[in-house]
C-alpha cells in the first residue's frame, strides 16, 4: 500500500499557479490550416480541494515492476496498438531499430472517472508481459499510453479523478513492467486540465523515482498540452507531436514548414529539443493525412541541423510499419540513430 493523497494536493496547488498559459503569437507565414481551437484552462476551481477519501488506493499486483527507463540520446519509437498488434516478439525480431515503444491504450470504462484499465486484445496478458520483458532485454524501453482518440470516458479534471488515475495505473505499471507513461488524452478542455494531469505525472515520478518516464503525444495545435509541458518543467521527459491525421500533412512543403514552426515555438517556451519527437504516419494506403518515410526523414534531418539534440521520431502505429516491411524502422534507424 502506498499513500498518494498528500503529495497530490501539493502538486495540484502548485500546478494551478498563474502564468503558465502559452500562446502562439509569432508564427512564420506558412500555409494555414483549419485547426480546432483548443480552450485554455478548463475549470480547475477544485484543484486544491481535499482528496476524495473514498478514492481507491493503489495496491501491488504481481509482476516484474518497472525498471530504470534510461532513454537513448536518439529515439526511434513506435506505438503498439492493442487491437492490431503485431506480436511484440515479432517487432523485436524484425525491427530492432525501435528503442522506445508505447503500449496503447489504457483508458476509462466508466464515464466521468479518472480510473483507467489496460486490456490488450491482440496479445494476451501473460504472453505480452513475457514479450515486453524480452523486448526490454533487447534494448527497447516501454511506456503505457493513456487515452487515445477514441477514449470518450476518461476524465482528468478534478483532484478525485487524479487520485483515481494514479490508483488505477500503479497496478498496471507493476504488472507489465512499464518504465513510464505517455499522455494521449484527446478530449480537450472537457476531458482534462493541466493541474490534475501534472499531479498524476509528478505523483508517479515521486512513487517510482526520477528515472520513471513522463511523455505526451499531443496534436500540434493543442496549446493546453504546451501549457502542461511548461508546468512540468524538468519532470517532463518526452513531447512527441502528431504530425499527421490532418490533410495538409499530405503537402510536403506545408509539412516541412509546419514541423519547423512547431519545434521553434516549443523550444521558445523552454521545452528543449532533446525532449521533442516528430510523429509520423508513413503507410502509403493510410486514408488520412500522412506522408512518406523519406519526407519525414528529410524533415527530421533538416530540423536537426538547427537543433542537434532533437530527440527522434515515432510512428503511429507499428502494425502499419509491418505492412511495408518495416520501412520506417529501417529508414529511421539509419537516419536518426545512425545504425
Amino acid at each position: 500500500m502506498h499513500a498518494f493523497s498528500s503529495r497530490l494536493v501539493v502538486a495540484l496547488v502548485l500546478a494551478a499557479a498563474p502564468g503558465l498559459a502559452c500562446s502562439d503569437t509569432s508564427e512564420p507565414p506558412i500555409p494555414t490550416i483549419d485547426e480546432p481551437q483548443p480552450t485554455h484552462g478548463a475549470e480547475e476551481a477544485d484543484a486544491a480541494a481535499p482528496l476524495d477519501a473514498a478514492a481507491p488506493k493503489p495496491t501491488a499486483e504481481g509482476g516484474p515492476g518497472p525498471d530504470p527507463g534510461g532513454l537513448a540520446p536518439k529515439i526511434v519509437a513506435g506505438y503498439w496498438q492493442m487491437y492490431q498488434g503485431p506480436k511484440v516478439a515479432e517487432i523485436t525480431a524484425n525491427a530492432p531499430q525501435y528503442n522506445l515503444q508505447y503500449a496503447s491504450f489504457a483508458f476509462g470504462g466508466t464515464q466521468g472517472s479518472g480510473a483507467v484499465a489496460f486490456n490488450p486484445v491482440f496479445e494476451g496478458a501473460t504472453e505480452l508481459k513475457a514479450d515486453i520483458k524480452a523486448s526490454k532485454a533487447a534494448g527497447s524501453t516501454w511506456l503505457l499510453s493513456i487515452g487515445g482518440g477514441s477514449d470518450n470516458t476518461t476524465r482528468l479534471l478534478t483532484t478525485a479523478q487524479a487520485t483515481q488515475m494514479v490508483s488505477s495505473l500503479v497496478p498496471i505499471i507493476d504488472a507489465y513492467g512499464f518504465q513510464g507513461v505517455d499522455f494521449d488524452l484527446e478530449s480537450g478542455a472537457s476531458g482534462w486540465s493541466v493541474a490534475p494531469m501534472k499531479a498524476v505525472a509528478t505523483e508517479l515520478k515521486a512513487h517510482y523515482g526520477k528515472s520513471f518516464i513522463i511523455s505526451a503525444a499531443p496534436r500540434p495545435y493543442e496549446d493546453a498540452y504546451r501549457d502542461w509541458a511548461v508546468a512540468m518543467g524538468a519532470d517532463l521527459d518526452l513531447f512527441g507531436y502528431q504530425f499527421y491525421d490532418f490533410p495538409e500533412t499530405n503537402d510536403t512543403a506545408f509539412l516541412r514548414s509546419y514541423v519547423k514552426m512547431r519545434v521553434d515555438q516549443t523550444v521558445a517556451l523552454g521545452i528543449p529539443a532533446s525532449k521533442i519527437l516528430v510523429g509520423c504516419i508513413t503507410y502509403s494506403q493510410y486514408g488520412l493525412g500522412h506522408n512518406t518515410v523519406g519526407v519525414y526523414r528529410d524533415i527530421f534531418k533538416e530540423v536537426e541541423k538547427t537543433y542537434p539534440t532533437l530527440r527522434g521520431v515515432f510512428i503511429w502505429e507499428t502494425s502499419l510499419d509491418k505492412k511495408e516491411n518495416w520501412s520506417f524502422a529501417k529508414t529511421m534507424g539509419t537516419a536518426v540513430r545512425g545504425l
